[in-house]
């Protein structure tokens, strides 16, 4: 945590200083501050980010309209997560919330088919703590002529090109860890991820016309 506020204090001066050689310096101070950073947050990952993935899921679904989203469910033999832009098929049982019963959960199985069919490309994911380090060192920005923040989305596929939310991609890893990936292969392909321990879909996003991606 310290070296992120440390990253973040030199990058804001970085950008407000004129000169060049200043500038430089402080270019390799940030690259020793990422160094840092992606060490401890590859020491960071383990089995329970399963759960806190999921969790991820759940809480953005909570804040939506969708009450037959609002916790996991079971679905034939899986365990299902939801929030619209991320979907898990968990194999066994988590440790989760779950719906009340009352609602009638969406027909997951019937989207998952219909991707799994489609989806051919196999994509490359990045190592996790790079991930979590360009999180940490892209902050949210105002968006222009709004009062909006938003993050730039994050590039996963120059060749496509297939950009995501960063932070839902970190989620989906964390849930489906070692997870093959696949899409069909244009910029508005969902992603279907698949492990062993489970499946999941990610959908895309766009790069913003006012983007701030450096």
């Amino acid at each position: 945590m310290q070296d992120e506020k440390m990253y973040e204090i030199v990058k804001n001066w970085h950008d407000r200083e004129s000169d060049i050689s200043l500038r430089l310096s402080m270019r390799e101070v940030m690259k020793v501050l990422e160094s840092d950073m992606r060490k401890s947050c590859a020491k960071e990952s383990g089995v329970g980010d399963i759960a806190k993935g999921a969790n991820k899921i759940i809480k953005l679904a909570k804040e939506g309209v969708r009450e037959n989203l609002k916790g996991m469910w079971k679905s034939g033999d899986y365990w299902c997560v939801c929030d619209t832009f991320r979907a898990v098929r968990f194999k066994d049982k988590m440790p989760l919330e779950e719906l009340s019963g009352n609602e009638v959960p969406i027909d997951l199985d019937r989207i998952f088919a219909s991707h799994i069919k489609r989806n051919a490309v196999e994509i490359t994911l990045p190592d996790m703590a790079d991930l979590k380090v360009w999180d940490k060192t892209h902050k949210r920005v105002k968006m222009k002529h709004s009062n909006q923040y938003q993050q730039d989305p994050y590039l996963l596929d120059a060749s496509i090109p297939l950009y995501v939310d960063v932070k839902f991609l970190i989620s989906m890893m964390e849930c489906l860890p070692n997870a093959k990936v696949t899409t069909g292969g244009t910029s508005q392909s969902a992603l279907y991820f698949e492990a062993e321990n489970g499946d999941g879909i990610l959908m895309p996003t766009r790069k913003p016309v006012n983007s701030h991606e450096t």
